[in-house]
């Protein structure tokens, strides 16, 4: 609800006068008998939002002695005029009438006093001022005076907006005498006066056409079954008339309203060519012409010379082809940038000399076998600081010339901060409907089509990242038609931009769901995927195919190593992984939920990453001396996979897949190793995998502009899942490492082993599980692990090694002969069993595990057999390989394996000895 000033409470004879424009608002006025002054207060039109009325300006008019012959109308420049008058009696000059005449620009400025009128008093006095308008016949205005005389006459002054007088003319109005009186003057659209006058009789009004300069035409030739006794009437801007009727045949609290369109082709127009205005000679395209759609120009001759722009309007309107409503406003283009700086028409009005260019969108005129309405302001243009009358006509377009291009689109749309608040604030999901399909309509309406074309889905919207503060996006759907006469998807979506761009000026807003639109977005074309970003896509295939390529290359070069995964799926690991950081980065504000959720389920994996890989590759180094051989021997690269465990635990498989038969990549983890590893990667999965592409795939289902990039992280997290879970099932249950890829030797703990009998070279106190019993010719010794840096020396001969270095290294024992030499030989007793390895189908071991048993009954007897083996590598101290042990003639390649066999009664045993070359 509105509140008006109300002066202080100071007001009399208030009075509120509507603007001639429907967005212009009104001028509320109230008389000030104390200070003989009119004060005033402008207001805008309704919004079409809320309803809302602001006030704009306000201001004071003084010097109204005689508010009775005071007559206040709206200009042309939606502005507002004030003139009054009043007896002016000074002692220098004789009294006399004097007429004043002020105005109120639409930006708040008085501009006046100027004098329209003076007379002395000796003639007569002046009456009323019964009327003042718009001189719809030349330009200014026109006033009637209503002078007291005998005769009844009238006076006709043509003033403009500088106060210049262009023209008065006294008459007599006939009709006007002692048996009737004057009840009003209203003035008619295309020059010429109504005088309405009440008989004194029966009380009935009865109109009377008279030109500005007094000539008689006719009356107004509404029914005469009726009479107009109630005084309701007026006069449309096509000169229609119309009443309530009354009388003796009408019912009670029945109302009927009768028209005359007597007066339609009334003018008075001084030089009309057929646009009801004096000012313009011709147009292009000209009246009721017949056009092709799509025309992009209008052009109007003014009559003068020296045009200049206004502040009005040219506007375009689609006449509603169903006659009922209101026509539909296609575009609405200044004269004129406005104050406000939000619309250039530089390059769209251009004036030269009489000449007035108009250019226009292709989407103005944009369907076949349509009428349009071509309106000019009457504040379009100026001579000399007068707006000229403006103007208006029709033309139609050539049927079925509608471009009908098959299939849809989609498009994007802005709602400013303001709107999307009040969006936001909507909780319940029906009222989120009844926005959107408000919006829908209202934009149906601003493009004058049916209603279905326009459909914006309501669970869909997103933020725009590249604005301060918080407004959405909403994605609009426009569908194709079958109808020959309408345009198709592409000139809707085109339309719908245009008019969102130059919103105020164009059809749009036409309600409050439009009015939130934001005009420095417009409604661009959602992009087409393939369209734009094909180059990418198809560097995307190629990288594929050129991946696939490798691993088969990989595979035919080393059929055992993991080849596919290695170089096919851990690069995708590695993208995927760069791609949820770009994904992030670029799109994390797109929606909020989104930014919080996406960097958690990025963050927080890699946190488990770290751990995890940490506990696993420390496994490993305890539990496979293989790998940490490995890990010595390639530091660069362990160093290079434990960094890329951190982003993904897969970075452990590789550095064991021994891809392409890399030895660099083939940590050798043991079985119970291995799987652990598939375990930790299975439980990261359900925790960073699983979690990504829920929210990717949340996130496509409510963003409004498809991008490629997150499509492909989309893409990316499902081909990834995929084969992280087909791997997890076939590595952990199917798949049967090749011997080349898995260490059996675990190393072993030796902390109850007797290693200080060892040191002193009297051997360890023999296990299970090296040999049965104690037998003629092995000596048992405790294991000396390579770590330890032990060296053992045989000098006696006598199966006796001592060591000469603390420090020995946990494990077994060691049962066998040991031979050496009275030269200082270091002899290095592995801890390993050895496995054997087979690379390009053929036999050779770079460690090897034998175990050999056998059973031999011998007269029914049984036998027990025990098999032990070592394997030498000799040293010279001095740092010269001895390539040949002298006691047994086995090479520091070979393998020798030692057989006791005993008979139950112990009368026989027998020692074998065999030798294995690799």
């Amino acid at each position: 609800m509105t509140v008006f000033n109300n002066f202080n409470g100071l007001c009399t004879n208030p009075k509120i006068i509507n603007s001639n424009y429907d967005d212009g608002g009104f001028l509320y006025t109230c008389y000030k008998q104390d200070t003989a002054s009119i004060v005033w207060t402008s207001y805008s039109a309704p919004s079409i939002i809320d309803g809302t009325i602001k006030e704009k300006y306000s201001g004071e008019v003084g010097n109204i002695t005689r508010y009775d012959l005071t007559y206040m109308f709206p200009t042309e420049g939606r502005g507002y005029a004030i003139v009054n008058g009043f007896l002016s009696n000074t002692q220098s000059t004789l009294s006399q009438w004097v007429v004043l005449a002020n105005f109120i620009t639409n930006d708040g400025q008085t501009k006046g006093t100027f004098v329209i009128f003076s007379q002395s008093t000796e003639t007569s006095a002046i009456k009323s001022i019964p009327r003042c308008n718009i001189a719809y016949q030349l330009y200014g205005y026109s006033c009637i005076l209503y002078i007291e005389s005998t005769e009844k006459t009238f006076i006709n002054i043509d003033f403009t907006s500088k106060g210049a007088v262009l023209n008065s003319q006294m008459f007599n109005v006939s009709q006007l005498n002692n048996n009737n009186q004057l009840y009003d003057v209203r003035n008619l659209w295309k020059g010429g006066e109504c005088f309405v006058i009440t008989e004194q009789l029966d009380q009935n009004v009865r109109g009377y056409v008279y030109s500005n300069d007094g000539i008689y035409n006719n009356t107004w030739n509404l029914p005469d079954t009726y009479t107009n006794t109630s005084k309701i009437f007026g006069i449309f801007p096509d000169n229609t008339v119309w009443a309530i009727a009354t009388g003796s045949s009408i019912a009670a609290n029945q109302w009927i309203t009768v028209y005359s369109t007597a007066l339609t082709t009334y003018s008075t127009v001084q030089g009309d060519t057929g646009y009801g205005s004096y000012s313009i000679l011709s147009t292009v395209p000209e009246r009721n012409a017949v056009i092709k759609p799509g025309l992009n120009q209008i052009t109007i001759a003014y009559v003068m010379s020296n045009i200049e722009p206004s502040t009005g309007y040219i506007t375009i309107s689609q006449k509603n082809p169903n006659g009922i409503g209101n026509d539909f406003v296609r575009t609405k283009i200044p004269a004129s940038s406005s104050p406000s700086g939000t619309t250039n028409n530089a390059n769209n009005v251009t004036i030269n000399g009489s000449l007035v260019t108009v250019k226009l969108e292709d989407y103005i005129f944009d369907r076949g076998n349509a009428t349009y309405v071509v309106k000019i302001d009457d504040d379009f243009v100026e001579v000399n600081g007068q707006n000229l009358i403006g103007g208006s006509w029709q033309v139609s377009t050539e049927p079925g010339s509608g471009k009908n291009e098959p299939g849809g689109t989609r498009s994007s749309i802005l709602l400013t901060p303001d709107g999307t608040k009040n969006y936001l604030e909507i909780k319940k999901k029906d009222d989120v409907k009844t926005y959107v399909n408000g919006l829908s309509d209202e934009i149906s309406r601003a493009l004058a089509i049916e209603k279905g074309r326009i459909f914006i889905p309501y669970e869909r919207y997103q933020y725009n990242r590249n604005t301060r503060e918080d407004q959405i996006l909403l994605r609009v759907d426009v569908k194709d038609t079958n109808m020959p006469d309408q345009p198709s998807s592409n000139a809707l979506r085109n339309s719908l931009d245009k008019s969102v761009l130059s919103k105020g000026t164009s059809s749009i807003p036409i309600g409050p769901y439009t009015e939130s639109l934001d005009s420095t977005y417009g409604s661009p074309e959602s992009p087409h995927l393939w369209k734009r970003y094909r180059y990418i896509l198809i560097g995307v295939i190629i990288g594929l195919f050129l991946l696939i390529l490798f691993a088969l290359i990989a595979r035919k070069k080393f059929q055992g190593g993991r080849n596919f995964f290695t170089i096919v799926v851990f690069p995708l690991i590695l993208v995927d992984f760069v791609l949820d950081i770009i994904v992030l980065a670029v799109h994390g504000r797109d929606l909020k939920w989104f930014f919080i959720c996406g960097w958690v389920f990025f963050l927080v994996p890699i946190l488990f990453n770290i751990i995890i890989s940490w506990f696993l590759i420390d496994y490993q180094l305890n539990h496979s001396k293989p790998t940490e051989h490995w890990w010595k021997e390639n530091p660069r690269t362990a160093l290079g996979f434990t960094l890329l465990s951190c982003i993904d635990l897969e970075a452990l498989n590789v550095v064991s897949s021994r891809c392409a038969g890399y030895n660099a990549l083939n940590a050798r983890f043991t079985e119970k190793g291995r799987k652990r590893v598939l375990i930790s990667i299975l439980f990261i999965t359900f925790i960073e995998d699983v979690p990504q592409l829920i929210i990717y795939a949340l996130y496509q289902k409510y963003i409004v502009i498809t991008e490629i990039i997150p499509i492909l992280v989309l893409s990316s997290s499902c081909i990834i899942l995929l084969f992280k879970i087909i791997s997890f099932i076939y590595l952990m249950f199917i798949y049967k490492p090749h011997r080349t890829l898995t260490s059996t030797v675990d190393k072993i703990d030796d902390t109850n082993s007797d290693t200080a009998s060892v040191e002193t070279g009297g051997g360890g106190a023999p296990t299970s599980e090296t040999t049965a019993r104690r037998q003629a010719g092995v000596t048992e010794l405790g294991n000396i692990g390579r770590s330890s840096e032990t060296r053992t020396d045989d000098d006696n001969n006598d199966n006796e090694i001592k060591a000469e270095k603390a420090g020995l290294t946990k494990g077994g024992f060691l049962a066998g002969d040991i031979y050496g030499e009275k030269s200082q030989t270091s002899k290095q007793i592995t801890e390993e069993k050895i496995v054997e390895e087979d690379s390009s189908e053929e036999e050779t071991f770079e460690e090897k595990e034998i175990k050999y048993t056998e059973e031999q009954q011998e007269t029914g007897e049984q036998e027990e057999t025990t098999t032990t083996t070592t394997t030498y590598i000799t040293e010279d101290v001095s740092g010269d390989t001895t390539e040949i042990n002298p006691n047994t003639g086995i090479s520091s390649s070979q393998s020798e394996v030692t057989e006791t066999v005993t008979t139950e009664d112990g009368d026989t045993t027998t020692t074998i000895t065999k030798t294995f070359y690799e």
